[in-house]
């Protein structure tokens, strides 16, 4: 048995050890899996380093959403308020597609120019990486997306993108 719960003093579950492992594996490859009887529900998620990336319920395409400049171009200006205020039209769209959590920002340090992601990075600096992150993050909080860092390796495959 595992306990489910939020440091908010949320009611704690007790799970089956099946039932806590298949939260560790989605509904499909943008949503948790809901336990109902439990009254854990299903949970959206979305990238959205540079905008919204999230596919159609059928798979048939992209949400539409704008195109942000890519976190490399937005560390080439070192301002994080710029960055806030990118993360906050981010965050707008995420909410109204319905996506309770944004896979981002990308805080990996950028290692190699042979780094195929190293657009989702900010900076191989990491107090410039550390500033424009966090400028992102206070500009999705107030929202209804909640940010999610990611410091994958900028080799590694993930599905990325905007409409």
């Amino acid at each position: 048995m595992s306990a489910f719960g939020d440091a908010q003093g949320a009611q704690s579950v007790e799970l089956t050890l099946t039932e806590a492992a298949s939260l560790l594996s989605g509904a499909d490859m943008a949503s948790t899996k809901a336990l109902t009887e439990h009254g854990i529900p299903s949970v959206r998620m979305t990238d959205g380093s540079n905008g919204l990336a999230m596919n159609l319920p059928d798979f048939s395409g992209k949400v539409p959403a704008t195109c942000f400049p890519t976190s490399s171009a937005l560390a080439a200006t070192w301002d994080p308020a710029l960055v806030s205020r990118v993360a906050a039209a981010i965050a707008r769209e995420a909410a109204a597609a319905g996506a309770q959590v944004l896979l981002s920002p990308g805080m990996n340090l950028k290692r190699s120019p042979l780094g195929g992601r190293n657009f989702e990075y900010y900076s191989e600096d990491p107090l410039l990486t550390a500033e424009l992150a966090v400028g992102f993050v206070k500009g999705v909080q107030g929202r209804a997306s909640v940010p999610v860092s990611s410091t994958t390796s900028p080799t590694t495959r993930r599905p990325t993108g905007c409409a």
